[in-house]
């Protein structure tokens, strides 16, 4: 499962461990008068990490596809599964997902370890090195770029082909624009080279949006700027796992 703020990976057990704590120190929790408590900050984290466990992400709808409908959507793609079976990804790095009702695993790289506050991972080495992002109240908007258009390529890689293919590669092109340099009329545009028109480009660029309109500065050291961040995304096949799947097995194709 994923950390909901710095974005590393982890067991689904701790994620929500973590993110819960997130929820309640950020004050983005609720208030359940009756029981005097914040339930949804540790119920929501909960059932987002159960995602991972025989119910597949919903490429289509957004949300936890049902055991049930991920059962379904398992048997459409060639793989056997009863029902009281779950489906699964042979390897824990591995998510599995939904697109178009069939199922697949999409392959995700270990991401490295979150940079400290004030710093980002400017899209350079192997790993990228964490550098500063803040300096005398100024961010630099170039590295800030690098580190975006390295997002967007992971929130495009976590979703699977849809023309056949195990694997491909592209380019994710990010440009930003601040009128007056300032971050809060700060707009973005992205593309892939080659185009691929079915990954979704607005969520990713919500999010760099609104990162860098949370940055606690006053100006960015420029108005215009682009970055480039290489990609590769590439699915797995599923199988089911429980007493009636686990002798005859199966194969699935990618959503």
């Amino acid at each position: 499962s994923r950390v909901t703020v710095y974005g590393d990976r982890m067991s689904a057990i701790d994620a929500t461990i973590v993110n819960s704590t997130f929820g309640h120190a950020f004050e983005y929790d609720d208030a359940h008068r009756e029981s005097a408590s914040h339930p949804g900050s540790c119920v929501v984290p909960a059932a987002r990490a159960s995602c991972e466990r025989g119910r597949a992400w919903d490429l289509d709808a957004r949300t936890c596809a049902t055991a049930r409908d991920t059962r379904a959507a398992a048997r459409a793609g060639g793989i056997f599964v009863g029902d009281e079976d779950l489906v699964v990804c042979d390897s824990p790095s591995d998510v599995l997902v939904a697109r178009s009702g069939r199922v697949a695993c999409v392959a995700r790289p270990s991401s490295p370890p979150a940079c400290p506050p004030g710093s980002v991972r400017d899209g350079r080495g192997e790993p990228p090195a964490c550098a500063p992002l803040l300096a005398d109240g100024v961010v630099d908007l170039a590295r800030f770029a690098r580190a975006a258009a390295a997002y967007v390529c992971e929130a495009i890689a976590s979703e699977p082909a849809v023309n056949g293919r195990s694997e491909e590669t592209f380019e994710v092109v990010l440009a930003l624009h601040a009128v007056d340099n300032d971050p809060t009329q700060a707009s973005a545009s992205a593309r892939t080279d080659p185009p691929l028109p079915d990954v979704d480009l607005d969520g990713p660029v919500e999010d760099v949006l609104d990162a860098l309109r949370r940055i606690p500065a006053q100006t960015l050291s420029g108005a215009d700027v682009s970055a480039v961040a290489a990609c590769r995304r590439s699915w797995r096949r599923a199988r089911g796992m429980g007493k009636q799947s686990a002798a005859v097995g199966g194969a699935g194709g990618p959503p």
